[in-house]
């Protein structure tokens, strides 16, 4: 399992306190980082199965043991190409996943900044 944060710590990077609302600190701003580097993580996860599974595929139906005759040929055939379309939907949700992760943690760190700026300008 990867750790839950991108820079590999567990624990959130300090951020200025939000400003709170004129409506009661129940209306506090809050960075949504951790909340994205989570779904990073169980992305980069997903990834790492996905990679998994498309290796353990590549070896599975290697010899004809249906038969010489034409049913079995057929049916043979019928199982590589399944077994191969598999391996490859296996590898497309893998790339999927690793850009998943990518835009997430570009999410987090981009409404993180957003939440310091805001701060920043808010105490300005």
């Amino acid at each position: 399992m990867s750790t839950p944060f991108a820079d590999d710590s567990l624990l959130p990077q300090a951020v200025p306190e939000m400003p709170v609302s004129p409506h009661g600190r129940e209306t506090v701003l809050r960075s949504e980082r951790a909340d994205w580097e989570r779904r990073a993580a169980v992305a980069r996860d997903t990834q790492e199965a996905m990679e998994e599974a498309q290796a353990l595929l590549k070896g599975v139906i290697d010899a004809n043991y249906l038969g010489k005759c034409v049913e079995g040929e057929q049916l043979f055939g019928m199982f590589q190409s399944s077994v191969a379309t598999l391996a490859d939907e296996c590898r497309s949700q893998a790339i999927r996943a690793r850009v998943l992760a990518e835009q997430c943690r570009i999410a987090g760190a981009a409404i993180d900044e957003t939440d310091v700026q805001g701060a920043k300008d808010l105490d300005a």
